[in-house]
């Protein structure tokens, strides 16, 4: 490790749902993003975990241990049962983040990243996936601008998004905007050894109008986008300039591509005989319903502190849909695949002596399928060895939507999202660190930059 990037300040900033060559195309649209790029010489794509959460990323780049060691397979987990999900945070993964313990005073700059929690030494601003009230952390940032008016999340889901498209345009740019002013702020005058600012933006709009369509210029929001992009670029070669002296790494932990289909595991599981499903007369509004339900209930134990909130850890409901004592395997969280043990669930029903020939019957049951609908776009998984709250297969299939919350079709070619996330994201590095072999997964890049900041 170069002495001279060795216990320096770093900042990280992360562009998720951004492509390699999208970065690239950043360059075309103003002198600013030009003037930014030029920081980041070395340019690398980054081979993401199966899992294609944002949270099993960026547990693997925070701890230097794989997702599943950890027991993070996405948003959330199955913990004591197929029907009862916990947010997984960092306080629930089987390693500490320990690329956030570097010596020195100087507090840490997290912004809008998953898995973190508001804890002492750091300057927090939420990523909306706590059903928490306060967005901010320490709590006095809430009496000042431009923190009073953080709101991480324009909306509550793609789906609602998606049923008015240009508000949900505009809400995502004046939610980013804001973000960065946020941003701005805190790096122009906190003291702090390590930032960590990611952009969301990229993703939410790819939701919207598809990855391809990013940058295009024939939209009826090209006005709104174009200003946007170039207040965005302002901002990035501003933090450029105030970080001159900063090592810089940028990232995107996935990118999108076009969607194609959409999957429902557990309707294709429950054909096979390996679940029993609840009916429901409109599942996705019993999960909504169940969700908020949760949500309140966390707001009105949480209240005001931050501090006390972040003692307490919040649940999320599924759509309670499997019937447990006749279900074998399930996916309560999209893509993870779960054998329903009596060693891992109470309700579980699967003996330890089952497991290998159940175990080998749902993954030939898969392989079948995909194969036979998606030729070999497509990839799964067993998981061995891993965290006890991991699952026991991984699925993963290019251009198609993993869900759980919906009834039939199971396979869906109709009905879908513009696009939809793939473990491809990128990795580009500045000056300081470019004759380093530049890392190609999350678990080097963690490797490298622990050397920056030690």
């Amino acid at each position: 490790m170069n002495s001279s990037a060795s216990g320096s300040r770093l900042l990280l900033l992360s562009l998720d749902g951004l492509s390699l060559s999208q970065l690239d195309e950043l360059s075309q649209l103003s002198s600013d993003f030009r003037q930014f790029l030029v920081r980041i010489s070395d340019r690398k794509e980054l081979a993401c975990p199966l899992s294609t959460s944002p949270q099993a990323a960026w547990s693997e780049l925070l701890t230097g241990l794989s997702w599943s060691q950890l027991g993070c397979p996405g948003y959330a987990r199955p913990k004591d049962s197929l029907n009862d999900l916990e947010i997984v945070t960092e306080d629930l993964l089987s390693g500490r983040l320990d690329l956030l313990e570097c010596p020195g005073a100087e507090r840490q700059l997290l912004i809008n990243l998953p898995i973190v929690k508001p804890k002492d030494g750091r300057i927090w601003l939420s990523d909306g996936s706590w059903p928490y009230q306060n967005t901010v952390s320490p709590i006095e940032l809430r009496n000042c601008h431009p923190f009073d008016a953080y709101r991480p999340r324009p909306y509550a889901s793609t789906t609602v998004a998606l049923s008015d498209r240009r508000s949900s345009i505009i809400s995502c740019l004046a939610a980013e905007r804001q973000r960065l002013e946020c941003a701005l702020e805190l790096i122009r005058n906190q003291r702090w050894r390590i930032c960590i600012y990611r952009v969301s933006v990229f993703d939410q709009l790819a939701h919207l109008i598809g990855s391809d369509s990013l940058f295009c210029q024939g939209l009826i929001e090209s006005k709104e986008l174009e200003e946007f992009w170039t207040s965005l670029g302002t901002g990035l070669s501003e933090i450029a300039e105030l970080c001159a002296d900063t090592t810089l790494a940028v990232i995107s932990t996935f990118s999108h591509v076009n969607c194609r289909a959409r999957l429902n595991l557990n309707e294709l599981l429950s054909l096979a005989g390996f679940c029993v499903l609840r009916k429901t007369e409109n599942a996705e509004m019993t999960s909504i319903i169940e969700r908020r339900r949760s949500a309140a209930l966390a707001l009105a134990k949480a209240e005001v502190a931050v501090e006390s909130a972040a003692a307490q850890q919040p649940a999320v409901s599924s759509t309670s849909c499997f019937e447990l004592e006749r279900t074998v395997a399930g996916s309560p969280t999209a893509g993870a695949v779960y054998l329903n043990r009596k060693s891992r669930f109470a309700s579980g029903i699967v003996e330890d002596f089952q497991v290998n020939v159940i175990l080998e019957r749902v993954e030939d049951y898969l392989r079948n399928y995909l194969t036979k609908e998606f030729a070999s776009g497509f990839q799964l998984e067993k998981i061995i060895g891993g965290h006890e709250r991991s699952p026991d297969l991984i699925v993963q299939i290019n251009g198609v939507e993993l869900h759980n919350t919906l009834g039939p079709p199971w396979l869906d070619r109709h009905n879908h999202p513009r696009s939809t996330h793939c473990g491809a994201g990128f990795i580009a590095l500045s000056a300081s660190l470019s004759s380093l072999s530049a890392p190609t997964s999350p678990l080097q890049l963690y490797k490298l930059l622990k050397e920056v900041v030690a």
